[in-house]
């Protein structure tokens, strides 16, 4: 699972509303390492409303809104 920390510093250049192409050409061109790449290369190809959006998506419950 890729930690808030990380995740905010391969997405520090997207604007969201982000769809999942615009946020992982983001951190694959940025210094992301590659292991958070890979995790959002294996997104759901939706848009994602914020880093939070972007943690549920990648399996933490604790960013999923109730």
């Amino acid at each position: 699972m890729v930690d808030k920390g990380t995740l905010e510093f391969c997405v520090r250049d997207v604007a969201f509303p982000a769809g999942k192409r615009s946020i992982s050409v983001a951190a694959s061109g940025g210094g992301c390492p590659g292991d958070a790449v890979i995790a959002l290369l294996d997104l759901p190809e939706r848009v994602y409303t914020s880093t939070d959006d972007l943690l549920c998506a990648l399996g933490d419950p604790a960013y999923c809104a109730a």
